[in-house]
């Protein structure tokens, strides 16, 4: 994240009621005190502040599996190109690549059951034919034994906000929402499935596993020097299960 200040505190609520109990997040500089907002959450453990990217690569652990040295060279091939600072296509790319390995190495081990990456502008939540009101509810009951669950979102506009993003009225104590403020969306048709979530049901790992934004290959069981080269805009997200992740 960067800058996103005014989002925070209601993104963090929101999550919690979809069943959130932590968050990883990563700062790319941002100047806006976002720590004003945070403290109170960091107090609590619920949240994880993390500044980035880090100034320089974290040298290797003691790797105990092929597994983890896979994973560990994706980290510093995406984190190098991070920090060269001359990608010329998109600079954040790899940076946010870096972040993704950086929060699976975090959440694996038993640490975490379930890892969702998304931005603080996305909002995952459950249909309301679900019957279900919280995500973790969902996932709970209906994908215990899936090892990632692929998300297809609905792209929304600015919602009649011409020349800034939607401020607080006058005499309102709280910041204007964004989930009350940016109300209108694209047709369904212009969406990857509308709002209706695809699973793979198989039990180990997954032939292809969407992270973010970027596509990871088991079958090639490929590091790329630059991420950035796969990089596709699917309007995807995914909440997997850390162990299971590779390049």
């Amino acid at each position: 994240m960067k800058n996103q200040r005014r989002w925070l505190r209601e993104w963090i609520e929101f999550n919690t009621m979809m069943g959130v109990d932590h968050f990883i997040l990563y700062d790319n500089g941002s100047e806006d005190f976002p720590l004003d907002i945070l403290q109170p959450y960091i107090n609590k453990g619920l949240v994880t502040f993390v500044p980035w990217p880090p100034k320089s690569i974290p040298p290797p652990p003691e790797f105990k599996t092929r597994l983890e040295e896979w994973q560990y060279t994706w980290f510093r091939d995406s984190l190098e190109t991070c920090l060269e600072e001359h990608w010329p296509v998109h600079q954040h790319a790899p940076c946010q690549v870096a972040a993704f390995a950086d929060a699976v190495k975090r959440s694996k081990d038993g640490v975490s059951r379930w890892l969702g990456i998304f931005d603080i502008d996305e909002y995952v939540f459950p249909l309301p034919s679900s019957q279900f009101r919280r995500v973790a509810d969902l996932l709970r009951s209906r994908h215990e034994h899936d090892d990632h669950v692929r998300i297809y979102g609905a792209s929304f506009g600015s919602g009649g906000h011409i020349h800034h993003a939607a401020m607080r009225k006058e005499g309102d104590p709280l910041q204007a929402l964004m989930t009350e403020s940016y109300i209108y969306r694209a047709p369904l048709d212009r969406s990857f499935y509308g709002l209706k979530y695809k699973l793979n049901r198989r039990r180990g790992r997954p032939s292809t596993i969407q992270l973010g934004r970027i596509i990871y290959s088991e079958r090639t069981r490929t590091t790329w020097r630059h991420p950035i080269q796969r990089w596709r805009w699917l309007g995807i997200q995914i909440i997997c299960r850390p162990r299971h992740v590779r390049p």
